[in-house]
């Protein structure tokens, strides 16, 4: 709380000014037009499925002025005030409100009243396919609330095809779509980098993060892993952890082909809407065996232009109920205001600001009973803020309308990571102790000693949007165009790493402090235009949507041409409503649509800035007893491995679907295959170094007065083939597939709903271009490293196959107030297979530097034979993972009209068939333990 209060103090006085003149301008617009006499509203309620009028309906303003329709479903309201908030109910069917503009009304205003019936119909307690152009899943408040879910990763089991997943709050959770997923760093930047989330129109940006403690990692508990690798995120996406839930109204999870409206994505976008508007006093409490949960908020309605919404949550996560020593702790609040008026008879304006304080720890330390070290441990903090601001000016009456939307952000976090760790070394160890090229000296490390270590990063990303959409009439067509064009700007700001380099966290060759803020800031700017066209031929909707985006990176070195060049984004869609026919007297509706294009996204700053890197030789180690006579002297060379051929990664996406509503029936089936060619990955490069070789023989030693002198020192020139990684774009993903949903009207018994939902995925990982080895360990001919390195076609790769479905019931009884909600969760089959590879080289290079063709003769040299990788005969295999049953259950009570009570059991039962592995290997039956949760809410 004290990084909130400093941020708070800091920043207060410049941002309330821009409250107050943002409040003041949005007075100002408001123009006073001449009083003028309100004309009375002519309403016309009928029902909305069979459209007959509903005579006896009760008509009220805000004033309590009332009518009531007479039996052809009309009524005459007079208003005293233009801005009038109308309420509409009649005994059997769901209260209706709606707000308009008296001076904006041309005719009667047509109101469609639903039963209740139809109101349950429309509530989905699962994700809901959306009925649009392209695949994507909705999930609405009243899903979120039977799952019950402690962060945004919880979420990801309504998606078609995902299934229950153990949360792991304690280690970072990016988001992968379409996947069968891999263990593999350099497909995983391409897996997971690629989503886009945009909250309340905001994209999320972590482009500038550059926490990591690379060499410098620890282990602290050997079953967690590595204490930041497990939490590193960089090149990763965003973090679901850090997202909270209980702030979100609907979320909506594009898998498809997105507008052009977004950018700076490959596989998909998430749009988050948050709570707006008057809503209760809410209290949520969570606990189960890994988590504590709390959250506060209130929607409050100022008058009827204004409103504001707070709210405040905590978690906080444990890896396990026994162990107290690494956890997870995430604390924020939400400020959002929104503020409505009418300049004209023909405009309105819509004003958003929102401010967001989050904050996140990350602990990890030794169990003082079982650890080696009483001093170990890991704290990753991050702490901020975020102002967002929006307006929107809509245009009402006219026929030809022209909306404006303009988008502002700003976010800054304060990031820290503090590593403290005992090392004992076994054996004498030197270091080099200069930053520059060249010959020095270096330092012993003491036999034991404690390494301190601080990462302070100090992220900043700035957000501007703007919109522009006109909908016209031409012909038999209509169209809405959409121009636009955002510019979005990244920096790091912080110190960098901080650490006594006579005492380094890693005592290996390669490691010196960095500094972020000497990091060129990241900028992109982007226009985008689209036409989403529609017409009626013969009762068969049509739509076509057609867009491009295009963008380049500001401020960058000029020698970065790919980024520099314009990039250009083309995606089309079509959509095809046939005519509604009549089957049993209930109408059928069919649609089928399809589309195909391009997303991009830009390199991260760590892919763009790699750390500085250093190669130290030793020259000479000369460890005397006498700490006086010892040296030791180093060959120093450093280079900065960035790339500056380095491109966009782009994903080609196609995809094709079929939807039918019967009734309140749904069904949707979709195929899609999407092909990225150059993801970013961690490649190989390699560079010769020459160093000297002191001798120092025993005569010598024995005249010494002090430390050898180099000058009367023999020596040998020697030479060392090193390699070092370099972001390049050499990711090769492909992936197919097919996902559906099967939704079932609402049964009026038990207020019944099933859902079914599966997915078939088809995953390819491959690289696509050669890639440099060298032997995973050294290989030493006579005492001699092995000086050779091989150039391969084939690296390491994945072909992966997986279909899985779930089958949801849900009950959902609001007469007293009852929910359960049931979940049967299939893994059918499974398989992962490696991609074959012969593992010879087509290319080697020397000592020298110098590449040459690799023939078959070579494998007569007993050095170059070492090139070649030997697999085992089971190695290309396919392993099958057979059948997987989860059965999962939630239920949720209200207890009078303020509280409710919920519990879930997650794995409840769990069954995985036996098999035959690889070599015969039997897998006995898998059996998950349940894993049991409640929570309370209070509506006050």
């Amino acid at each position: 709380m004290h990084i909130f209060c400093y941020y708070l103090f800091i920043y207060s006085r410049p941002k309330w000014l821009l409250v107050i003149a943002s409040i003041c301008i949005a007075i100002a617009c408001q123009s006073q037009t001449p009083q003028r006499t309100i004309k009375p509203i002519q309403i016309l309620v009928v029902d909305s499925l069979g459209q007959q009028p509903l005579p006896a309906s009760t008509i009220k303003d805000q004033y309590n002025t009332t009518a009531i329709t007479s039996p052809n479903g009309m009524a005459t309201l007079f208003p005293s005030t233009k801005q009038v908030k109308l309420t509409i109910s009649l005994l059997g069917y769901a209260v209706y409100t709606k707000s308009i503009f008296t001076d904006t009304i041309k005719s009667l205003i047509k109101i469609n009243l639903q039963t209740n019936q139809q109101i349950l119909q429309e509530v989905y307690i699962t994700g809901q396919e959306k009925n649009g152009i392209t695949s994507a899943t909705l999930i609405r408040k009243e899903a979120m609330e039977v799952l019950q879910p402690s962060s945004f990763a919880d979420l990801l089991e309504l998606l078609p095809g995902k299934r229950f997943q153990k949360p792991q709050l304690t280690s970072a959770n990016p988001m992968a779509l379409r996947e069968t997923g891999v263990n593999d760093k350099n497909y995983q930047m391409a897996i997971y980098g690629g989503i886009s989330f945009v909250i309340d129109g905001q994209a999320k940006s972590v482009q500038s993060n550059l926490q990591s403690t690379g060499l410098s990692d620890m282990l602290i508990d050997p079953q967690s892993g590595y204490a930041n690798a497990s939490r590193n995120i960089l090149g990763l996406g965003v973090d679901m952890r850090t997202l909270a839930t209980d702030h979100i109204q609907e979320i909506e999870v594009i898998r498809g082909i997105p507008s052009v409206q977004y950018g700076n994505l490959t596989s998909g976008l998430v749009t988050v809407k948050r709570k707006a508007g008057a809503s209760p006093l809410s209290l949520r409490f969570k606990s189960d065996g890994l988590s504590k949960l709390f959250y506060i908020g209130k929607g409050l309605e100022i008058n009827e232009n204004k409103n504001i919404y707070v709210g405040i949550d905590f978690l906080q996560a444990f890896e396990e109920p026994t162990n107290p020593y690494e956890n997870f702790n995430r604390l924020g609040s939400i400020i959002k205001y929104e503020k409505s008026w009418h300049s004209n008879t023909h405009s309105k304006w819509i004003w958003q600001s929102s401010l967001d304080l989050h904050s996140t720890l990350d602990r990890e330390k030794t169990d003082v009973d079982q650890g080696n070290s009483k001093i170990n441990k890991y704290t990753s903090k991050q702490s901020g803020f975020t102002i967002s601001e929006y307006l929107k000016r809509e245009q009402l009456g006219q026929q030809r309308l022209t909306n404006l939307e303009l988008w502002l952000s700003l976010d800054l976090q304060q990031q820290t990571i503090e590593q403290t760790k005992w090392i004992q070394l076994t054996n004498p160890v030197a270091i080099p102790h200069s930053l520059n090229e060249g010959e020095h000296d270096g330092i012993y490390l003491p036999g034991q000693y404690t390494s301190n270590l601080l990462i302070k990063g100090l992220p900043i990303a700035l957000n501007s949007k703007i919109l522009v959409s006109k909908s016209l009439d031409k012909l038999w067509m209509k169209h809405k165009l959409n121009l636009g064009s955002e510019w979005t700007y990244d920096k790091n700001l912080g110190q960098g790493q901080v650490y006594n380099t006579l005492l380094p966290p890693f005592y290996g060759s390669g490691n010196r402090p960095k500094v972020f803020k000497s990091i060129l800031a990241n900028q992109e700017l982007s226009f985008f235009m689209e036409d989403q066209i529609s017409w009626l031929v013969h009762k068969h909707h049509l739509q076509f949507i057609i867009g491009i985006r295009n963008m380049h990176m500001l401020g960058i070195p000029s020698n970065f041409e790919n980024l520099k060049r314009w990039k250009w984004d083309p995606r089309i869609q079509f959509a095809w409503g046939f005519p509604t026919f009549q089957l049993f007297n209930k109408p059928i509706q069919v649609n089928m649509d399809m589309g195909w294009g391009t997303a991009s996204r830009k390199p991260y700053m760590t892919q763009l800035s790699p750390e500085l890197l250093y190669w130290d030789f030793i020259q000479l180690n000369f460890f005397h007893e006498n700490p006086a006579y010892r040296r030791v002297n180093f060959q120093t060379y450093h280079q900065l491995p960035y790339n500056p051929r380095i491109n966009y990664a782009v994903n080609s996406k196609k995809e094709i679907r079929l939807s039918i509503r019967y009734a309140n029936s749904y069904f949707t089936i979709s195929s899609f295959e999407e092909l990225m060619k150059n993801g970013f990955r961690i490649n190989q490069h390699y560079r010769s170094f020459p160093f000297k070789r002191y001798q120092i023989d025993s005569g010598y030693v024995n005249q010494l007065q002090g430390p050898p002198e180099l000058e009367k020192l023999n020596y040998i020139q020697e030479k060392q083939l090193r390699t070092y990684s370099v972001i390049e774009n050499g990711t090769q993903v492909r992936k197919k597939g097919i996902e559906f949903q099967i939704t079932s009207p609402r049964f009026s018994f038990l207020n019944s709903r099933i859902t079914a939902d599966g997915a078939w995925y088809l995953s390819n990982y491959q690289n696509s271009i050669p890639v440099y080895k060298e032997p995973k360990s050294p290989i030493l001919f006579n005492g001699v490293r092995m000086q050779y390195l091989g150039l391969y076609q084939m690296d390491e790769g994945y072909i992966n196959e997986v279909f899985s479905n779930k089958i949801s019931i849900d009950h959902y009884l609001k007469h007293i107030g009852f929910t359960f909600f049931s979940s049967y969760q299939f893994r059918w089959f499974e398989t992962r297979k490696s991609a074959w590879n012969d593992g010879l080289p087509f290319r080697y290079v020397d000592i020298n530097g110098s590449e040459r063709d690799f023939s078959p003769s070579e494998l007569a040299n007993p050095q170059l034979r070492q090139l070649v990788i030997l697999y085992g005969k089971d190695a290309f295999n396919k392993r099958r993972y057979p059948l997987q049953t989860t059965i999962n259950m939630k239920a949720s009570k209200e207890i009078g009209k303020l509280i409710k009570l919920s519990m879930y059991v997650n794995s409840l039962f769990s069954y995985t068939k036996s098999s035959k592995g690889s070599a015969n290997q039997k897998k006995a039956k898998g059996i998950n333990s349940p894993y049991f949760g409640m929570e309370l809410n209070f509506q006050l």
